[in-house]
């Protein structure tokens, strides 16, 4: 009898988990190319999200172009790109050392991800220590050098170094978007020295020359920072 009984038990025991398997949803899984659609359209798709201010979603799509092709460098610096302005900064961080690992950039591409990547790691995930480790594969005495060079002296708190560093970068700039970033990064000087009446004339430039969505949006949190009262 008292066999039976544990068998009985056991056969309950194995049904009632199965049953428990059975209603257990599934864990959610990493998002996945689509078998009709190529890279490109995966990025065209993205492209479109954001046309109608649907970032998130833009960032899925990049992702899954990535996953299409993992080579192609432009995916992961759009992806990135996306993700800071969503603030999603340690994300954007995986994708650009992703990109460094595992795609195939030209020597642009591979200088904008270094830039990208010690601007993120010093002004807003606080490691300098690792940025400092980047800088040498910039070209020395270039725009990307010197910007990131003074991104660097200002997370190490040398301010009056990273003035001077970025009022060279601002001169060295090749287009609206480079000076405007210089400017940009001349305003966080500034903020940190408290004074705000140039913070505010930097930011000022800076916003009339920027083109770029990410430096927009960058400009935009610290002028509302700066007029919070």
């Amino acid at each position: 009898m008292i066999s039976r009984l544990r068998l009985f038990l056991l056969v309950a025991m194995l049904s009632c988990l199965g049953l428990l398997a059975s209603c257990t949803p599934p864990s959610p899984s990493s998002p996945q190319p689509s078998p009709t659609l190529s890279a490109e359209e995966h990025a065209q798709h993205a492209e479109n999200f954001v046309f109608h201010r649907d970032l998130e979603q833009a960032a899925t799509e990049y992702q899954l172009a990535i996953l299409a092709d993992p080579l192609e460098t432009a995916y992961y610096l759009r992806r990135a790109e996306i993700l800071e302005i969503l603030g999603r900064d340690l994300e954007a961080r995986k994708t650009y050392t992703d990109a460094l690992l595992d795609s195939a950039p030209n020597q642009n591409q591979s200088d904008l991800l270094h830039h990208r990547l010690i601007l993120l790691l010093t002004l807003k995930l606080a490691e300098p220590q690792e940025a400092a480790a980047l800088l040498p594969h910039l070209p020395e005495g270039a725009f990307l050098y010197v910007d990131a060079s003074g991104a660097l002296a200002l997370a190490r708190g040398q301010i009056a170094l990273a003035l001077d560093r970025f009022t060279l970068a601002q001169h060295l700039g090749r287009d609206n978007d480079e000076q405007a970033l210089a400017l940009y990064h001349v305003a966080l000087a500034y903020h940190l020295l408290n004074d705000e009446k140039s913070t505010s004339v930097a930011l000022y430039y800076a916003i009339n020359l920027a083109e770029n969505a990410a430096l927009i949006r960058d400009i935009e949190r610290l002028w509302e920072l700066v007029s919070t009262p």
